[in-house]
């Protein structure tokens, strides 16, 4: 899959690593605070399908407050999900963690990988910027859900 790369190999790693640089603290916030309400519409073990998921910083924020059997993470750089699904299995042994990559601007692709999952599905897309920029994301996703 062609991709777009911003930065040079490594370079991304040292400006994450940056104290001054809190690259989604305003996002664990909100969904430290949302999730509950998101939690108590179910009892019951969900599949989590999370689009764009990059490094997975807000996985543990979700799976704390959601039961979560099946996790999905997709990005389309897969060096950095691949190393994110070995990182949150460690982290949470519980928690079937997989991942694809996957273009989810492309016509059918999210509807493609919830086929992936088998229980209550919920889809999460964080802080994307292609939410800003394909206005079709809210469609594609409406689409997966059978909406």
């Amino acid at each position: 899959m062609k991709t777009k790369h911003l930065y040079k190999p490594g370079l991304w790693e040292v400006i994450a690593a940056h104290p001054g640089y809190d690259l989604g603290k305003r996002e664990i916030v909100a969904l430290t605070r949302f999730l509950p309400s998101v939690a108590a519409q179910t009892s019951q073990a969900l599949d989590a399908l999370h689009l764009a998921s990059s490094t997975g910083r807000e996985v543990p924020a979700i799976v704390s407050a959601i039961p979560v059997g099946s996790y999905l993470l997709t990005d389309i750089v897969p060096e950095v999900v691949g190393r994110s699904q070995k990182e949150l299995k460690i982290q949470f042994p519980n928690i079937n963690f997989m991942w694809a990559v996957a273009d989810i601007e492309l016509s059918g692709k999210i509807a493609e990988l919830r086929q992936q999952l088998s229980r209550l599905t919920l889809i999460i897309l964080v802080a994307n910027g292609v939410i800003f920029f394909n206005r079709q994301m809210d469609s594609n996703i409406c689409e997966a859900m059978g909406k």
